[in-house]
């Protein structure tokens, strides 16, 4: 094999490899729930959801105890590095009052007595959102490689592949 052939093979096999990570966003890598934090402490960070059906489902920090947004969600496509997520719905929390916290809340105030509010929207929010590939991250916690990207510039992190085990 000649210096000319070796530097063929390498330079296929480098294309080769930029093409497939290229070619990461699709549908399919995407499914499964994606958090802002590479552990679940006493409680899901904020995190995405992400159905083969094409919804979607952003749930915020369950441990920050006074918001009164519990999630949005619709439906999502992927195009490049760019995710288009359509939200027709959001859960939020109406009245109650704000008392001290206590346990496991990440916030100094704790939201009491509300009432969960389903609130269907009339025009749908559309958010393109750029999305990046980022190197797989070892969790000594999980024993295994995460799969890591960026969604508008947030690093989230693969913590499940099934999106119905939230």
């Amino acid at each position: 094999m000649t210096i000319k052939d070796k530097v063929l093979i390498c330079f296929t096999v480098i294309l080769i490899s930029i093409n497939s990570f290229g070619q990461g966003f699709t549908s399919k890598y995407m499914i499964g729930i994606w958090q802002n934090s590479p552990e679940i402490a006493s409680g899901w960070s904020d995190n995405y959801q992400f159905f083969s059906d094409g919804t979607f489902r952003f749930n915020f920090n369950q441990m920050d105890c006074q918001k009164r947004m519990i999630y949005y969600k619709g439906n999502w496509i992927v195009d490049k590095e760019i995710i288009q997520l359509t939200v027709k719905e959001k859960l939020i929390i109406v009245g109650g009052k704000m008392i001290q916290s206590f346990g496991s809340c990440g916030s100094d105030s704790t939201l009491e007595n509300g009432i969960e509010k389903r609130i269907v929207l009339d025009k749908p929010e559309i958010k393109l959102i750029k999305i990046k590939i980022l190197k797989k991250l070892y969790s000594s916690i999980l024993a295994t490689d995460m799969e890591h990207i960026k969604i508008d510039s947030i690093e989230f992190y693969r913590i499940e592949n099934d999106p119905t085990k939230y």
